[in-house]
């Protein structure tokens, strides 16, 4: 056998990596993995049983209750063998745990219930207990590496073993997606903070990478076209313009804050990039909804076919630059930036639909072929509702917001260009990071 689906581990400031971390939720006993300290403890008097998946439990070490049902052990000492498992049922000073520990009379020295400590601890007991379907929560704190090597007690988040699982952060209560924790650098250099470590399904939620300007660190890596992050951050990766953000798979209401690239590979859709030499740079997937600012390069459309769709990018050195075939620019703005589009490979072929400009020092390379009858808009005012305080929802003025207001073309009814809608229809904000 192995552990259930419906195990959910937790981390939490102040647990222990030697804590059990978990409890089947499916179960009828109490969760003690929600608590920083372990429910249990036990030593060399407690031992495996002549059937080998019963430990008889020393009475010296803790009384044994039905409450225990469902909790994970880690056995990380004695002469058992170490790993984690479920208690799946109690009798007397008796645990049943839902495969075999080892050979009778071995020792068990183990913990039952209690948190973990670091995600490196949690990432660890993922990798060597964990299945399909298990999740994970962090309680908000900032949690500091101490040491480089992933799925290890104190060092990053690496899973490498478990498909369809799911990693969400908390603020007080499981679910509440509040102040997100954050996984930090600290002194440590060339690492990346969390990692999907194979090519596997697997969800990131409401979590905060700060590579602390350290060398070499990145934030979210992800490996696999059906891994996600939603509502996640990374922040000062960006000692080198290759450290990135967020990389592979997909990223939906995220956002990268000066990294050296917030995005690359993969598609993203209603995130942010801030700070960055590059904000954007998907792979053969798009960028959508997506806004960037204060940037060297807005959004590089590097690849093949990749695509800008109802974008924003403004204040950067280059709005947007081009270097492959095909790629699809529609209904984006681009303003107050040194340069609009830059062609970097003289390669035709790029398609733009309904694209504003605002304010450039220069429109730069036009892209010189395209197959739309909507192409440039020229601005005559500024679209932002109030661009001071980085709200980029569009205002009302003429030659403005309200220039981009165009046809869907559909049905007749209207659509709006850029990344963000005007104020009047929605007090709607990209993401809730955004104007913080």
């Amino acid at each position: 056998m192995a552990l259930d689906a419906e195990v959910q581990w937790e981390c939490q400031s102040g647990g222990d990596d030697n804590n059990g971390g978990g409890f089947n939720a499916d179960a009828a006993g109490t969760d003690y993995s929600q608590q920083t300290s372990a429910q249990a403890t036990t030593t060399t008097a407690t031992v495996v049983n002549s059937t080998t998946t019963i430990i008889d439990v020393d009475s010296g070490d803790y009384t044994c209750t039905d409450n225990d049902v469902g909790n994970i052990i880690q056995i990380y000492g004695g002469t058992a063998t170490p790993g984690f498992y479920e208690i799946t049922a109690r009798s007397s000073q008796q645990w049943t745990l839902d495969r075999s520990v080892g050979t009778a009379g071995q020792t068990v020295v183990a913990k039952m219930g209690g948190c973990f400590a670091t995600p490196g601890g949690m990432s660890y007991a993922l990798d060597n207990g964990g299945v399909r379907g298990n999740r994970c929560w962090v309680k908000s704190a900032t949690y500091t590496i101490t040491n480089a090597t992933g799925g290890t007690a104190g060092g990053p988040f690496k899973n490498t073993s478990v498909d369809r699982f799911q990693i969400e952060g908390y603020e007080t209560t499981r679910g509440d997606r509040g102040t997100p924790p954050t996984l930090a650098a600290g002194s440590q250099t060339n690492v990346i903070l969390w990692e999907n470590g194979i090519a596997t399904e697997a969800t990131y939620i409401n979590l905060r990478a700060d590579g602390q300007s350290q060398t070499g660190v990145n934030g979210f890596k992800l490996n696999y076209v059906g891994a996600n992050c939603f509502e996640c951050e990374a922040v000062n990766c960006d000692v080198a313009i290759t450290n990135y953000g967020f990389s592979g798979g997909r990223q939906a209401s995220c956002k990268a804050v000066d990294c050296g690239i917030g995005f690359q590979l993969g598609g993203q859709s209603c995130s942010i990039a801030i700070g960055c030499n590059k904000g954007f740079q998907p792979d053969a997937g798009s960028s959508h909804n997506c806004l960037a600012y204060d940037c060297v390069i807005g959004i590089d459309l590097w690849n093949l076919g990749t695509r800008a769709v109802n974008c924003t990018v403004d204040n950067c050195t280059t709005g947007m630059r081009t270097s492959s075939y095909y790629e699809f620019i529609a209904n984006c703005i681009i303003s107050n930036c040194t340069t609009a589009f830059d062609e970097n490979t003289a390669i035709n072929g790029e398609d733009l639909q309904r694209v504003a400009l605002y304010n450039n020092t220069s429109d730069g390379d036009i892209p010189s072929v395209t197959f739309f009858d909507y192409y440039i808009i020229t601005l005559t005012a500024d679209p932002y509702n109030d661009i001071a305080n980085d709200d980029y929802r569009l205002n009302n003025t003429a030659g403005g917001g309200a220039a981009c207001v165009v046809p869907l073309g559909i049905d007749g009814s209207n659509t709006t260009i850029g990344a963000l809608p005007q104020v009047a229809s929605s007090s709607y904000s990209l993401h809730p990071l955004a104007y913080n």
